[in-house]
């Protein structure tokens, strides 16, 4: 028998099923991550629930924050960072800034009212000092949030180039940016403004992410292009032995250079790619865990955050977390571990689970409901709480 059940959206939309006596979560839907000291936080793709998940993949679930929205049609975190007992997330599909104060327990959500055409519309989230930099995809301006005062200003008016930005990345106290199909590369200073700008020779188009290693900008092209640009000698050069059939819209999405290995990961594809840069030889990555899920054609790698040893990516429609030592460049999963019958996950779902296949449910635990419809909700969620609490 398969059940869904919508944690105020949190887990809306995965599977849980029933086998051998165990209950199995197909996948929690985070599309970006930022670390707590040792911890990671999350915040779920369906209604928006702020997690925590400790270094044994065990998750904790916040308690319900003064201030916090239930997203019920979905939230898509572009960038999320972790600063002065805050995390500061842009929520693509809406245009927020997402503020969780972690020691008062608050949220707080700052609108930009900036132009989106799709999921995925920042493309620089950067904090210099106490400010952040918010540089929106399709906008011809950008934002300066001061994190002390806790205010917004838009600075407006910006060069052409910024009506349509492919990818950029950081390099010390610059942005590099990449802008739609272009034969040119712009860097923005943070710490005056300045804006300088590079002529490739070339046009560089349909690219989705942008590396820095310490030594040179990697920008890969959704196919698999590899575009190099040497920031001491400002030249542009590229690598096409990933390259692969123009089938698959945007088939990789992140690249990695840790090791000696260029690492790619899929956005709809299916593989992940490494590339040795010593002997030149590319392979498809085989080495996955024997429970490990993949939904086809959707994105599957997207955000992620990184200490001093690794890169740690949340997972998109998937039910591992990916890890990347930085030295050597191996992979390795972390498998997040929700004790659903557990004490607080009992609490949880005692306060605020919502209802949705009455017949299911109340077949797996026995309940007997006979009238109860679904304007009702909190008095269900109650009665799967008694008899959970009772059987545990």
């Amino acid at each position: 028998m398969i059940i869904v059940i919508s944690w105020l959206g949190c887990l809306k939309g995965s599977y849980i099923r029933l086998s051998e006596g165990k209950i199995w979560m197909k996948n929690f839907m985070y599309t970006n991550c930022t670390l707590l000291n040792e911890d990671i936080f999350l915040i779920g793709h369906l209604g928006g629930f702020p997690a925590r998940m400790h270094s044994d993949g065990n998750i904790d679930y916040y308690d319900m924050m003064q201030g916090f929205v239930e997203k019920e049609t979905g939230v898509v975190i572009d960038f999320m960072d972790y600063f002065q007992n805050k995390v500061y997330a842009l929520d693509s599909k809406e245009g927020n800034l997402i503020i969780f104060n972690l020691q008062k327990q608050e949220c707080k959500y700052i609108p930009l009212g900036c132009r989106y055409k799709s999921l995925m519309n920042f493309a620089v989230f950067e904090r210099y000092g106490s400010d952040y930099y918010i540089f929106p995809k399709h906008e011809n301006s950008f934002f300066i949030f001061d994190t002390n005062e806790e205010k917004i200003r838009k600075i407006k008016n910006c060069p052409n180039w910024w009506d349509k930005i492919q990818c950029a990345c950081r390099v010390k106290d610059s942005i590099w940016i990449l802008s739609g199909d272009t034969e040119t590369l712009w860097c923005y200073y943070l710490s005056d403004g300045e804006i300088k700008v590079y002529g490739l020779e070339r046009t560089i188009k349909d690219c989705v992410h942008a590396f820095y290693d310490g030594e040179a900008i990697f920008f890969l092209n959704r196919y698999g292009i590899i575009y190099i640009w040497d920031i001491n000698k400002n030249e542009m050069s590229e690598i096409t032995d990933l390259e692969t059939e123009h089938i698959e819209c945007e088939s990789v999405s992140r690249i990695i250079h840790a090791g000696n290995r260029l690492i790619l990961l899929p956005a709809s594809g299916n593989d992940i790619k490494i590339l040795d840069l010593e002997t030149e030889k590319a392979e498809i990555y085989q080495d996955y865990p024997k429970d490990f899920i993949f939904e086809k054609e959707k994105y599957k790698f997207y955000g992620y955050c990184e200490d001093e040893t690794s890169y740690i990516f949340a997972m998109c429609f998937g039910n591992y977390f990916l890890k990347i030592d930085k030295n050597s460049g191996k992979l390795a999963w972390i498998k997040p571990i929700t004790d659903l019958l557990g004490k607080k996950a009992v609490e949880f779902m005692r306060k605020q689970v919502i209802y949705e296949e009455i017949l299911d449910i109340t077949d797996l635990l026995e309940i007997n409901l006979p009238d109860i419809y679904e304007d009702d909700k909190a008095l269900i969620g109650k009665e799967i709480y008694r008899c959970m609490e009772t059987r545990g």
